[in-house]
């Protein structure tokens, strides 16, 4: 037995080692003592924490009967009683529970910490102690009386009763000043079950602990053990202590005239005695209240601004006054507004209102605030004015003008003054040349206009709509067979086929008027193109469809494991050479472009590498092409889809449509209302200002700048300058020329890149077009409506070969070209 013993306390001081961590330091017991005799009911004292951070949460004490504390030979056990505090007393029913009459214990305790590390873990700090207990309890222990546990206001001479033990004929009763029985104050041994303290023991507002045990006429053999202490606290019979002074802050400066004057608490005052004086020596007095009975007070009157203030305390009750508190001092100042936090606009955004809302926090004790709106950061070219609002935002009405930056600041006042200026944000206003003119009240999926004035949009809904009037009004058509239809197409201005979800092509030959049911191929459809009146292809979910009867009948051409989304024939003369897309790649799900040379006899896959779904397809001839892919990239080709290149947006909207209107001039729509320009192939994407964040499904654009966009909701966006084409023409300054000038490009000769710097004296529709040394069009820089002042704009000439190269403005009846060259 005694071997296998030693086997467990190793193991356990293994465990120790192992689980115990260097920063939760073992505690150090300080009481009971090592080798205490004859304990009853017994306090258990130790060092705390040394380190609050240890990890470290709360001790376990543990008392056994074993040396080598195995828990076999528990007498007791607080594991599941953690313990905060570094001390506890074992209650006295408690501890004599678990000991057996007619027996000597030589009792052994521990203490050890818990903490938890994750994953949560017991670990024991080593400490070990013992104490011995020896003796026989005859008698039972007694129960407290009075003064009852935790009695405060106790008398100097308190009468002291407990419960009568039966067997007993004395009882001795022991008074403490701590908590751990250290320091005796009182001890008698009685007859009674009472004892009255005499004078002089006792002092005022102290804390005092005690406890009885009984004694029989057996003498030692017949010692009961101590009953379960009682704590009280004395009678508070003497003046209070000096306050403490709490706020306002000693030499600090206040923003009310009616501040709160705060202290700490005297446990035994009734009232405090509160001075207020312009002088720290109290010779004058303009605050004297001895009757407050709060620890604190209200001001409600008689301070004034810019005044030091000293004041102090003292407590009061009925054995006399405290001396005073030190001496505080505040001053009062007016409190003036903080500086607005500027809301909206965003700084650095760019709107297209000319009257946009101005926001900014409000400011709780603000009665007004100013605005000002300036063309320059210094404020020197005031455009707006105004220091009587009542609001936290404005509404600017007139005032302002396209293409100009503009910054803002707010400042707020009230009684005591002006509060310092917000810091100056900025924004700009850009001309919004894609106009919401409306909607046609259900969502738009495709859009074919045959001219500026004759168009068709086909919606989800079973809807078609159609204008003759460039989109200012739309009239609804008869409704065909399909909740989604996604593509509509016309060979002439009567005869045209929609496509949709449910399968079915239909077919009108009046316009529109009327539409029926020419087939059904049993799958979604989700793309229509026609080379003349008999002859069409369609891009379906698995296959690809062509018919040569108008639509009659289709035959099927292609198949894929995925949807083919676009179809398109480039040069309809012909007929011959087309490209279809979609999703139906290798491995699934994967981007895809395949060819064919043969009028959809044969199809090869294009050599695209691993993208995402491609949307839309658009080509200007047989061999140059782009490509709208989910993720907002742009593929471009020139060889007929040999080789793609990637082109950029800048963004990762989907792309959408895409419409070409020569070789270098398109526009590509996509989700969150984008819409984005190119004049140089796709070099260079350019983002113009569109007045939605709706997808947008549908684009088409004419030469002359007449243009639409379609989505959701419904939505029609028009322009009559194809969006301003490149909206990067930058004003500079505000001055207004006194005449029309177009200035030679810088540099010059240039690679690839050159400013244009134009001056308008008047607002004016202007264009500047590149030409080559021919003579023909090559881009359209500037197709847009601007005000008078300094433009500069730039031209990237990076899919250009070097040459002589020419601009041209035209500005109403302005008319002036100049030569470049462009050397690389």
């Amino acid at each position: 037995m005694k071997t296998f013993l030693i086997v467990i306390f190793i193991l356990q001081n293994l465990f120790n080692i192992i689980y115990a961590q260097p920063w939760c330091n073992p505690p150090t017991g300080e009481y009971v003592v090592n080798g205490y005799m004859d304990v009853d009911a017994p306090t258990f004292v130790w060092q705390p924490f040394s380190n609050p951070d240890s990890g470290c949460t709360y001790y376990c004490i543990r008392v056994s009967s074993f040396e080598c504390m195995y828990p076999g030979g528990d007498a007791w056990v607080s594991a599941f009683i953690p313990i905060t505090d570094s001390c506890i007393t074992i209650p006295v029913a408690e501890w004599l529970n678990r000991i057996t009459p007619n027996v000597t214990y030589a009792q052994h305790w521990a203490i050890y910490t818990w903490g938890f590390i994750p994953p949560p873990t017991e670990y024991w700090a080593c400490f070990m102690d013992l104490y011995r207990h020896q003796g026989l309890y005859q008698i039972s222990y007694t129960t407290l009386i009075s003064p009852p546990n935790n009695a405060v206001n106790i008398p100097l001479n308190p009468s002291m009763s407990w419960s009568s033990i039966t067997g007993a004929n004395e009882y001795k009763v022991s008074i403490y000043k701590t908590p751990t029985f250290q320091y005796l104050k009182y001890d008698t041994i009685i007859a009674s079950t009472n004892v009255t303290i005499r004078s002089g023991v006792l002092e005022s507002a102290k804390n005092y602990w005690w406890k009885v045990k009984a004694y029989s006429p057996m003498g030692e053999q017949g010692t009961g053990p101590y009953s379960d202490p009682f704590k009280f606290t004395t009678i508070m019979n003497v003046p209070p202590a000096v306050p403490n002074l709490v706020s306002p802050p000693n030499g600090s400066s206040v923003y009310t005239l009616t501040p709160t004057l705060d202290w700490d608490s005297i446990l035994n005052a009734s009232t405090y005695t509160v001075q207020i004086s312009t002088d720290p020596n109290f010779l004058t007095l303009i605050y004297n209240n001895p009757g407050i009975t709060n620890s604190f007070v209200t001001l409600t009157a008689g301070l004034s601004y810019e005044t030091p203030y000293y004041w102090r305390v003292r407590a009061v009750n009925t054995y006399g006054s405290s001396s005073w508190s030190g001496v505080w001092s505040f001053t009062i100042v007016p409190q003036l507004p903080a500086a607005p936090n500027l809301v909206a606009p965003l700084n650095n955004s760019e709107i297209n209102t000319l009257t946009p809302t101005l926001d900014w926090d409000s400011i709780p004790i603000a009665s007004s605030y100013r605005l000002q709106i300036a063309g320059d950061s210094a404020f020197t070219v005031m455009m707006y004015n105004d220091s009587n609002i009542t609001n936290s935002f404005k509404s600017i009405s007139s005032g302002l003008n396209y293409n100009y930056t503009y910054y803002w600041k707010v400042r707020a006042k009230n009684s005591n003054g002006t509060g310092p200026w917000s810091p100056v944000w900025k924004f700009s206003i850009a001309q919004a040349n894609w106009v919401n003119i409306g909607s046609v009240g259900y969502e738009v999926r495709s859009s074919y206009f045959l001219d500026i004035n004759t168009g068709w949009v086909c919606c989800e809904q079973y809807k078609i709509f159609k204008t003759t009037n460039g989109g200012q009004n739309w009239a609804g058509q008869s409704d065909v067979n399909d909740p989604m239809l996604f593509d509509i197409f016309f060979i002439n201005q009567n005869t045209g086929w929609s496509c949709g979800n449910y399968g079915f092509v239909r077919k009108t030959t009046n316009g529109g008027t009327n539409w029926v049911d020419s087939a059904y191929t049993g799958v979604p459809n989700m793309g229509l193109w026609f080379t003349d009146v008999n002859t069409g292809y369609m891009a379906s979910m698995n296959k690809a469809f062509k018919t040569t009867n108008a639509g009659n009948s289709w035959t099927q051409i292609f198949s894929c494991s995925g949807y083919v989304q676009d179809v398109f024939f480039p040069v309809s003369s012909t007929g011959m050479t087309g490209y279809i897309c979609g999703n139906y790649g290798p491995g699934g799900n994967a981007g895809a472009i395949n060819k064919t040379t043969n009028a959809g006899l044969n199809w090869s896959q294009l050599p695209v590498g691993t993208i995402t779904t491609v949307n839309a397809l658009y080509f200007v001839n047989a061999l140059k092409g782009w490509a709208g892919i989910w993720n907002g990239t742009i593929l471009f080709t020139t060889n007929g889809g040999s080789n793609w290149t990637s082109q950029t947006t800048g963004s990762s909207d989907c792309i959408n449509s895409l419409v070409f209107i020569n070789d270098n001039t398109g526009w590509a729509s996509a989700v969150n209302g984008k819409i984005y320009v190119t004049t140089n192939s796709g070099v260079n994407w350019t983002q113009q200002v569109s007045t939605t964040s709706l997808p947008l499904y549908s684009i088409k654009v004419f030469p002359d700048g007449h243009g639409w966009a379609f989505g959701q909701g419904g939505i029609v966006l028009y322009t009559t300058n194809g969006g301003g084409i490149m909206v990067n023409a930058k004003k500079i300054g505000h001055e207004i020329p006194k005449e029309f000038s177009l200035m030679q490009n810088y540099p010059n000769p240039f690679n690839p890149v050159t400013n244009i710097k134009y001056h308008l004296p008047n607002n004016s529709d202007v264009k500047i077009i590149i030409y080559d040394i021919s003579g023909k069009e090559i881009e359209v820089l500037i197709n847009d409506k601007q005000n008078a002042g300094i433009y500069e704009v730039e031209w990237n000439a990076g899919n250009y070969s070097s040459g002589v190269y020419f601009y041209k403005i035209s500005a109403g009846n302005y008319v002036e070209s100049k030569k470049m060259v462009l050397i690389k």
